[in-house]
């Protein structure tokens, strides 16, 4: 599994966005289930939607909660852990 799309930028945090990185491999991550990896010391989460990957940053925008640790639903929608305090959604976006 590979990270990263292609593109030319010297900007620091898009040469990040630009490259491609090894992550594991494809099977690691069923079908309904996410993988929390690091990639140059970015905390991404790894999603399996109906056999397609997506990948995201880790951490909920509200309460820094590791989403990875959280839920995800078959149509893509990651639930932060603390979704009783606050409720956190993240929904892949339509191609």
């Amino acid at each position: 599994m590979i990270l990263g799309k292609n593109g030319d930028n010297h900007d620091e945090k898009q040469q990040h966005e630009q490259q491609f990185f090894e992550v594991g491999k494809v099977d690691e991550v069923p079908v309904g289930k996410m993988r929390y990896v690091e990639v140059q010391g970015m905390e991404i989460v790894v999603s399996n939607i109906g056999g397609n990957l997506y990948a995201m940053d880790d951490r909920c925008g509200h309460m820094n909660a590791r989403l990875s640790m959280g839920n995800i639903s078959n149509d893509g929608i990651v639930t932060c852990p603390f979704r009783s305090k606050i409720r956190c959604y993240y929904r892949k976006e339509s191609k």
